[in-house]
């Protein structure tokens, strides 16, 4: 049995401005998403629980107040390796 001919079919043109599946993409990828996204997620959780802990009339406690902080350090973490990249 023989091949078939397979001299159609091209290879995907190796360019510096493609990445591994031949889609085009212009400039540097994003850097800090990662960060970012994850400072967000731990500030809206600490307000999450204090407006929550407020709504319960129970004393607010000083994690919820390290998770807003720890999120925005994150969240600007991130901003900064974008506009350094």
């Amino acid at each position: 049995m023989e091949e078939k001919n397979k001299d159609n079919i091209k290879p995907p043109i190796e360019t510096p401005d493609r990445d591994i599946r031949g889609q085009a993409f212009k400039g540097r990828p994003k850097r800090g998403v990662g960060l970012r996204a994850f400072g967000s997620i731990l500030f809206f959780l600490g307000i999450l629980n204090i407006m929550f802990s407020l709504k319960a009339g129970v004393e607010i406690q000083g994690f919820y107040i390290f998770l807003i902080a720890a999120g925005a350090i994150f969240f600007t973490i991130g901003l900064w390796r974008n506009r350094a990249s």
